[in-house]
């Protein structure tokens, strides 16, 4: 069986946590919550995080300095950054991608599993292509007689 991935979710509301670690668990996520800046953080360092999903207005602290910290920590982690309005998403905010309040359960899960699945990180170097000209310098004019 496939391993699950891994979503790191912070919310500062234990009622839209629960609904959204609900949400995640039934779509096949593992997810981790946080409430606070020092849980998320510890999150993060502790394990292997696939994505972060992370409310815009969370109370006691702001959302947008804790994303950046992280990506500057781990940059190939992509964001979502759940905002109340589009007009309210944070200026610089750092986050791959925003929904806004009002979407549908199919349009946060089509977000996370396209953003769970892309591969980011340092790509792995391609071996040495071979071409049929390389082949060709390689072996000279040996023909057989």
């Amino acid at each position: 069986m496939r391993p699950k991935k891994r979503i790191l979710l912070i919310a500062a509301h234990e009622d839209r946590a629960s609904e959204l670690r609900y949400q995640l668990d039934l779509w096949g996520f593992a997810v981790m919550s946080a409430a606070t800046a020092g849980e998320a953080r510890e999150w993060f360092e502790a394990g292997r995080v696939e994505l972060i999903v992370a409310e815009h207005n969370l109370a006691g602290f702001d959302v947008v300095p804790l994303l950046d910290g992280l990506r500057r920590a781990n940059g190939w982690v992509p964001q979502l950054l759940l905002a109340p309005r589009l007009t309210m998403a944070p200026e610089g905010a750092v986050a791959d991608a925003v929904l806004t309040k009002g979407y549908t359960a199919e349009q946060l899960r089509h977000s996370v599993k396209g953003m769970a699945a892309r591969k980011r990180g340092p790509r792995k170097k391609d071996p040495a292509r071979v071409t049929l000209a390389d082949i060709v310098n390689a072996i000279g004019d040996r023909r057989p007689a």
